[in-house]
């Protein structure tokens, strides 16, 4: 079985990829694809636990794939926080969704808002129904669930502190892009 974890972004993808790190008998890794190859190139070996934000746009081809695969949805239910986080820490790239996407020339933050919106329904309309939530601001009851679903081995106890660890959090002003 393979696994993709998915969410829009700022919603605690690096956390879940540290946490899955204490499962024994799955590899698991963060965004190892991004930027570096097209969709139809992408391979994920059996018992591999991919997270990426990305992967919620390629969730048709990588369901044709491997149809038996496990889907996660991470969500920050902050959407306030995770709107905030987005326009601040990726401002050019808000931008860019901002007038390519939506039409609102120059305003990152509504921009933010319409792209958590688009990416939380795109992960519920398009992921199968027997998927996973993990809820950023609880995450305890949805991982204990993921765990039992894909047959986890491992330290579930470290898995779960680590949940409880804040990691790849913005300083207040940081960006992530250039501007």
């Amino acid at each position: 079985m393979r696994v993709f974890v998915t969410g829009t972004g700022r919603c605690g993808s690096v956390t879940c990829a540290k946490a899955c790190g204490h499962i024994s008998n799955y590899t698991a890794a963060h965004e190892t694809h991004w930027g570096r190859c097209q969709v139809p190139e992408v391979v994920h070996p059996d018992r591999h636990i991919e997270v990426a934000p990305q992967l919620v746009l390629w969730i048709p081809w990588l369901r044709k794939l491997y149809p038996d695969s496990h889907w996660v949805h991470l969500i920050r239910g902050d959407q306030l926080g995770c709107c905030e986080s987005l326009a601040t820490r990726c401002r050019a790239s808000m931008e860019c969704f901002s007038i390519q996407w939506f039409g609102l020339r120059g305003d990152p933050d509504a921009a933010a808002s319409c792209f958590y919106d688009a990416i939380n329904d795109l992960c519920a309309a398009l992921m199968p129904t027997d998927r996973t939530e993990i809820l950023l601001e609880d995450p305890e009851p949805g991982w204990r669930q993921f765990w039992q679903a894909i047959g986890a081995e491992g330290n579930l106890e470290a898995a779960l502190a680590t949940w409880r660890t804040k990691h790849n959090a913005r300083s207040p002003g940081e960006r992530c892009d250039a501007r």
